[in-house]
């Protein structure tokens, strides 16, 4: 059974079915210094629930758990995009292209605010810009894209939270069922995601019980960019 939950109140209540075959990934070591080649042949694309973080971290006073944005009680918000190989290994740290916070600027600092916050701390403050530094560093160097164009592409494929999410906050609701309306709002985005249910997981928190993120399998094309669900 998998659940989630927000502060001190029930949210979405998982429960039956099986994971996916997405592998778990493991470290096999970075690239040279300097290299922005391509590595890995597929991505893992990873949403959380905020609600579910939140409450695992509410005794830490995150900011943005004290005062959420309410569409992340109904929507998901990136974790992050991140290359893989199909033997599940992963690249990590592939060059020392530093993280840019012009980068997030130009985009536009509140599309990230919205669909890939950092909750632990406030804007504006020193740290604010550490998580996605990180996913960068680690993630991004690996993909061979430039650093707008991995940080664009994961906010332009952003999985699409079914309706089944907001709808059952505080309810149950099966695993086959919140799989299936992940699979059918994804096929009907504009994103590169839809496809086959099996290439996508519902990962629970450290209990087994509660919904902390969904997961799916994307293929990599010749030039690095998300090319619709795994085959």
């Amino acid at each position: 059974k998998c659940s989630a939950r927000i502060h001190d109140q029930m949210g979405l209540n998982i429960s039956g079915g099986s994971d996916s075959v997405v592998p778990q990934a493991k470290i096999i070591g970075s690239s040279p210094s300097g290299s922005s080649a391509r590595q890995g042949n597929m991505f893992v694309f990873s949403m959380s629930y905020q609600p579910e973080f939140c409450y695992q971290h509410r005794k830490d006073g995150y900011p943005g758990c004290l005062n959420p944005n309410p569409i992340w009680k109904s929507s998901l918000t990136i974790h992050g995009l991140w290359p893989e190989f199909t033997d599940g290994s992963w690249p990590s740290t592939c060059s020392d292209e530093k993280f840019s916070q012009q980068t997030v600027d130009d985009i536009g600092l509140n599309r990230f605010e919205l669909y890939w916050p950092n909750v632990k701390v406030r804007s504006g403050e020193d740290g604010y810009m550490k998580f996605w530094d990180h996913e960068w560093t680690k993630h991004g160097t690996c993909t061979g894209l430039r650093q707008d164009a991995y940080f664009k592409t994961a906010l332009d494929n952003a999985l699409a939270t079914p309706d089944i999410v907001g709808d059952n906050y505080g309810e149950s609701v099966k695993k086959v069922d919140l799989i299936q309306g992940f699979v059918d709002a994804s096929s009907a985005s504009q994103s590169s995601t839809g496809g086959a249910a099996n290439m996508f997981v519902a990962v629970c928190d450290h209990s087994g019980k509660y919904l902390s993120e969904v997961r799916v399998c994307l293929d990599m094309d010749d030039n690095g960019f998300p090319a619709g669900v795994c085959e």
